[in-house]
């Protein structure tokens, strides 16, 4: 396998670790008369896509500058009409990709809305590109990035929606900052020194001097990031664990329970919830975070015989979707899953929600149990259960941050 080939796997793998495997499509393809990659990597979330093409050295520490220099612009320029192809052959032709966990999958043409252009090249030094490369294509905007920056931007940005607000912000820099690559990290900490903004003027000269006069107000806010994103975890966790599921999950549930799940053959509903789970930016999946690590932590220092805690949550972004986290120990799961389907039925009623989603943490098995409700209509039943269930539970609408 060539350089370039192991490090597309690479960023396949890094890249699905926060934004879920199911998002992230490597090596999308069309055919014609044969098959013709699209681009190296395509991000699509809710039919929306970021085409990512990459070009690396077979020995990266061979060339150094004007040497390094060229070969970056004109391997920018075969990116650029990798991607521009990418975009254009999606809105034509079907695309499809062999998925490392989905097997098989198409999108017909003009199904995926392109949003974001993103050209990766492997350079140890910045280099500035010639101002003949364009900054958009067909009308979206394109972003030219190091290797090294565009992995270290997945792993602090983690959600589809942070990395397309960032591009968002990156792309209304001047022209000559959009056109420099390997200073990511020194844009980066501007922007987040600047509340997720950028000047449309701003020199990279510029943003130098107020990263070092700053220094030590962007490393706090750094910090921040850091110890908050942890509390985003038990989502990334649950929507990956969502692609598999145990061969004896029927074990000791009714058949009613049981013929809520999907068939092992047939599992589509888990991607519905899985896009619930990843259409979210960043702060907002670790306010849903902390909820099922509080339910976890009540639960299991709970010693009054309450064996299931739960709390509603809603967010500004979503208003007719309602989320519950629960945790449950002692309890059979077949009386945990039955309980809260009972939950999220009282709690859509409650809070007159037409959707919603339910996660629970079973304390004793070490695993999570989702239920989730497309298309709600309330019932009689169900304001009951509301009254019951959530007439003196508060909820509390946290302002998300852009940290």
């Amino acid at each position: 396998m060539q350089r370039t080939d192991q490090l597309e796997v690479l960023l396949e793998r890094l890249a699905s670790v926060p934004l879920t495997w199911e998002t992230v499509f490597r090596s999308p393809q069309f055919t014609v008369k044969l098959d013709k990659e699209v681009v190296d990597l395509l991000i699509i979330l809710k039919d929306r896509g970021i085409f990512v093409s990459m070009k690396c050295q077979q020995e990266p520490q061979k060339r150094t500058g004007d040497r390094l220099a060229n070969w970056v612009n004109k391997s920018a320029l075969a990116a650029l009409k990798q991607v521009r192809g990418g975009i254009r052959t999606s809105q034509l032709h079907e695309i499809w990709c062999h998925h490392h966990r989905r097997g098989r999958v198409s999108f017909d043409p003009g199904k995926i809305c392109p949003i974001h252009g993103v050209v990766v090249i492997e350079t140890h030094e910045p280099v500035t590109l010639g101002k003949h490369i364009p900054t958009e294509i067909d009308s979206v905007p394109v972003t030219y990035v190091s290797l090294n920056d565009f992995l270290n931007l997945l792993d602090e940005l983690r959600t589809f929606n942070d990395i397309g607000r960032y591009l968002d912000v990156r792309s209304r820099s001047s022209p000559d900052l959009q056109r420099t690559i390997g200073v990511e990290n020194d844009i980066f900490r501007y922007i987040v020194l600047q509340g997720g903004t950028i000047h449309e003027a701003v020199t990279l000269t510029e943003i130098r001097r107020l990263n070092r006069q700053h220094r030590k107000e962007i490393e706090e806010l750094l910090d921040i990031r850091t110890t908050a994103n942890e509390l985003a975890k038990p989502i990334e966790r649950v929507s990956n664990d969502l692609s598999t599921r145990s061969e004896n999950y029927r074990e000791g549930l009714d058949k009613e329970i049981v013929d809520l799940f999907d068939p092992l053959s047939d599992r589509r509903n888990y991607l519905l919830i899985q896009e619930e789970l990843c259409d979210l930016v960043l702060d907002e999946r670790r306010k849903l975070g902390a909820s099922i690590i509080g339910a976890k932590q009540k639960v299991a220092s709970d010693d009054s015989g309450n064996h299931l805690i739960y709390q509603a949550s809603h967010l500004d972004s979503k208003p007719d979707f309602l989320y519950i986290f629960s945790s449950s120990k002692v309890l059979s799961r077949n009386n945990t899953i039955s309980k809260c389907i009972m939950l999220l039925q009282g709690g859509l009623a409650h809070y007159k929600k037409s959707r919603g989603l339910l996660v629970n943490y079973n304390l004793d098995l070490d695993s999570f149990d989702t239920i989730f409700d497309p298309s709600f209509e309330t019932t009689q039943e169900s304001q009951e259960l509301g009254k019951v269930y959530f007439s003196n539970l508060k909820m509390f609408d946290v302002p998300v941050s852009k940290i």
